[in-house]
């Protein structure tokens, strides 16, 4: 059955029911489906992903990095600050040969021109450890109309929460330099409009179907 067929059969139930109700009863049946109409914003998905890490908000994971000082930090105090690459997921072991390809650009010639601090950690090759550091929250919570979003005719995503991303280099035990990036805010809409609903993009199942 169609979905406009679907729904005109619904408005004739309704409208049959209402006309069964007496006068003393409409109020009560309109407070019901208004209460039941307002519970079913409450059961559309929300969904958050996040690395499980010590930090809770962009400030806090900026205030912990901003504690690194280059030349003075050493690697058990990188562990002590929750940056532990065997116990936090959130940090990645990187190789000097990464930090080439990210830090040093193709066309550079002149060495003098880099920072001294980069050139050092790739002339030390394997003395020099990278760590990549990603954190975010991110939320995302399904709005609006819930027999639309139901019925896949049109699905609108509300996505909050921020992102914090930081490369450090470590050098003989020291951090020798860091650099950090990220969003403090993050606030976006997706939404998905499908003419057809729960038919949308079934003839390309089928003709997915047919060609194996």
């Amino acid at each position: 059955m169609k979905p406009i067929a679907i729904a005109l059969l619904l408005a004739k139930t309704c409208a049959a029911c209402a006309s069964s109700l007496t006068c003393e009863m409409k109020p009560i049946a309109i407070a019901l489906l208004l209460g039941l109409l307002s519970a079913c914003s409450a059961l559309l998905p929300k969904s958050d992903s996040a690395v499980k890490d010590r930090w809770d908000s962009f400030d806090s994971a900026r205030a912990t990095f901003d504690q690194i000082v280059p030349y003075q930090t050493r690697t058990g105090e990188m562990v002590r600050m929750g940056y532990d690459p065997f116990s936090n997921p959130a940090v990645t072991i990187l190789t000097y040969g990464d930090v080439i390809r990210r830090l040093i650009p193709p066309t550079t010639i002149d060495s003098m021109k880099l920072n001294r601090a980069i050139v050092e950690c790739v002339s030390a090759q394997e003395q020099c450890q990278v760590y990549e550091i990603d954190l975010k929250r991110l939320h995302r919570k399904r709005s609006g109309n819930f027999w639309l979003d139901f019925l896949n005719f049109r699905r609108r995503t509300e996505i909050c929460g921020w992102r914090f991303s930081a490369l450090v280099l470590l050098n003989n035990d020291f951090v020798v330099y860091k650099l950090w990036s990220g969003q403090p805010v993050i606030r976006e809409i997706e939404e998905a409009i499908n003419p057809l609903g729960p038919f949308q993009g079934s003839g390309e199942a089928v003709f997915r179907g047919l060609i194996r």
